[in-house]
C-alpha cells in the first residue's frame, strides 16, 4: 500500500499520467540486467588472476549509479568485453574482503591497495550487496520492487537478516580465496558497528584474520588509517 502510495506521489509530483506495471516490468528487466552485467564484471574481479582492482570495481558501481540504466549496461557491457581479453592482474600480495558501511571514493580502497593488498570482493551498498539479488518478474510489479527492497539481501538496518548476511560473507570468503577481511564503519553508523561486531567474533570460526576499523566519511585521518591496516596486512603475511 506504501508503495503503492509513493508510485502516486511520483505521478503527481512529476505530471506523470499513470505508471503503468508494463513499464515497471520494462524498467525491472533494464534493471535486472544492470545487475547481471555487475554481477559478470565481479566474477573476473574474485578469479585466482583478477581482471580490476577493487578501487577500478568501485569506480565501476559509483559510476553505474548515477547514469541511466539503458545507457549503463551498454556500458558495462563494453567494459566487460575489455576486462575479458586482459591479462589481469598477476600479483602475490594478499586478497581482501572489504565489509561494512557505504564507500562512495576510491581514497580509501586506494589506501588499502597501495598497502599492499587486493580487495578482490566486498560487502558494501554499493559493491555486492547492491547486485547480488534480482527482482523478480512474473506477477505484480510494485509488489516485486517491495519484495526485493524489504526481504532480499539487506543492509544492516534489517537486523533479522544478520544470519543470511553472514553466510553470504562465508560463502564469498571461500569462492574468493580470501586472506583477510577488513571491516569498517563510518564513525557513528551503529548499525554497521553492531553489524561487524558481529561478524568479527562469528568469521573466527572460518581461522581468517578478522580487522575493524572505524573511520571518517571524509577521509581526515589517512595516517592513522594506513598504519593500522598496514600492520594488519603485514600479519597476514606471517
Amino acid at each position: 500500500q506504501e508503495i503503492e502510495e509513493l508510485k502516486e506521489e511520483i505521478e503527481k509530483s512529476y505530471n506523470i499520467k499513470e505508471i503503468i506495471d508494463e513499464d515497471l516490468k520494462r524498467a525491472i528487466k533494464t534493471y535486472n540486467e544492470n545487475r547481471r552485467l555487475l554481477r559478470e564484471i565481479h566474477k573476473l574481479r574474485i578469479q585466482d588472476v583478477p581482471k580490476l582492482t577493487g578501487s577500478q570495481a568501485l569506480q565501476i558501481s559509483v559510476a553505474n549509479s548515477s547514469i541511466p540504466k539503458a545507457i549503463a549496461n551498454q556500458e558495462l557491457e563494453r567494459i566487460l568485453n575489455l576486462l575479458k581479453d586482459s591479462e589481469g592482474i598477476k600479483t602475490n600480495t594478499k586478497r581482501i574482503m572489504l565489509v561494512g558501511s557505504i564507500i562512495d571514493d576510491t581514497n580509501f580502497t586506494e589506501l588499502i591497495e597501495n598497502s599492499g593488498a587486493l580487495i578482490v570482493s566486498d560487502f558494501s551498498c554499493f559493491g555486492t550487496r547492491n547486485f547480488v539479488d534480482d527482482i523478480d518478474i512474473g506477477g505484480d510489479p510494485l509488489e516485486n520492487i517491495s519484495k526485493r527492497l524489504y526481504y532480499k539481501m539487506s543492509c544492516p538496518r534489517m537486523m533479522d537478516d544478520h544470519i543470511r548476511r553472514l553466510d553470504y560473507l562465508k560463502e564469498e570468503i571461500k569462492k574468493a580465496k580470501i586472506d583477510g577481511v577488513i571491516l569498517q564503519r563510518i564513525n557513528n553508523c551503529d548499525l554497521h558497528g553492531c553489524d561487524n561486531m558481529l561478524f568479527e567474533h562469528e568469521l573466527k570460526d572460518l581461522d581468517i584474520p578478522v580487522f575493524n576499523i572505524d573511520r571518517e566519511y571524509f577521509q581526515t585521518d589517512t595516517i592513522r588509517l594506513q598504519t593500522r591496516i598496514e600492520a594488519f596486512l603485514e600479519m597476514i603475511k606471517k
